[in-house]
């Protein structure tokens, strides 16, 4: 889950249509996760977990299932959700992402 398109602004924005590379880093906060490279204007695009679009801050969100939370749409997040990520990314350090279109869930 993230943002909606608002003019790729930081932290508030989803990321723009293109290929991205995504490499490993070790955040201060989300620890061990990978950062988004090479966004035009934005730096420090992470993969973390997190339930509602405000807890995206820009980022992607991982999570289990799409759910409601407050009349709004919302992703379940766990710790073994975003667990699970890591363990089906623990021998890859570089990944390409590509993002093809933007979905609005309401």
């Amino acid at each position: 889950m993230e943002r909606e398109w608002k003019d790729n602004k930081k932290n508030i924005s989803c990321i723009p249509v293109g290929d991205y590379i995504c490499e490993r880093v070790q955040s201060p906060k989300f620890k061990n996760t990978f950062e988004i490279c090479d966004i035009p204007n934005r730096t420090d695009v992470l993969f973390h977990k997190g339930n509602i679009e405000d807890d995206s801050h820009g980022c992607v969100l991982i999570g289990e299932q799409y759910h409601r939370y407050k009349g709004k749409a919302s992703i379940k997040a766990s710790r073994e959700g975003f667990a699970e990520f890591l363990y089906r990314t623990k021998d890859i350090d570089v990944f390409h992402l590509k993002i093809v279109d933007c979905i609005h869930i309401s």
